[in-house]
């Protein structure tokens, strides 16, 4: 009786142990599915800026990339990515074929509130329905994406942007410099 009750918890633990794996296998792929990353492809999507500007993402003449700073007006650690965002979009702002855009999840007027309110220099874009958020992985905010002319996302990042991430979108639009 004791060999099988020592059988019975050994079991119980190889599963339990497989149990963990399992599930932190299913994590990885639920973070792959949800957040932005290198290597997906995204459509072209057209949409327009605050201030009324037409722009089709994800697509253009060779060559070209879209740097996308996804946000929402209530997000605090999109507030504490504004600086480099600023400096990213001072470093591209006259990098042929570039385009430095944010990109709204809130409505027109508390988005003009917050450009105003931060300043930004940037155009930002507006009033694209929910599940082009979820076709580009912008869902958890703020999100950083590189996409190339073919809608091809060449870098990829949620959350705040530190020095190191900064210089990495900056390589990613300009990785010949």
């Amino acid at each position: 009786m004791p060999g099988a009750l020592l059988i019975a918890v050994a079991l119980v633990v190889v599963l339990g142990l497989q149990l963990r794996a399992a599930r932190a296998e299913l994590q990885g792929e639920k973070r792959k599915a949800i957040l932005p990353a290198a290597g997906q492809v995204v459509p072209a999507v057209r949409a327009r800026t605050l201030n009324g500007d037409s722009v089709v993402l994800g697509e253009g003449a060779p060559g070209t990339r879209h740097v996308l700073f996804i946000f929402n007006t209530t997000c605090q650690i999109c507030v504490a990515t504004l600086p480099a965002w600023v400096r990213v979009h001072a470093r591209l702002a006259t990098a042929a074929g570039v385009a430095v855009l944010g990109w709204s999840q809130d409505a027109d007027s508390l988005t003009q509130r917050y450009v105003d309110e931060h300043r930004l220099a940037f155009p930002v874009v507006v009033g694209l329905p929910l599940r082009y958020l979820k076709l580009y992985h912008g869902w958890a905010v703020p999100a950083t994406l590189v996409v190339d002319h073919e809608g091809t996302v060449v870098y990829g990042r949620p959350g705040i942007l530190d020095q190191a991430a900064e210089d990495s979108v900056v390589s990613a639009v300009l990785p010949s410099r």
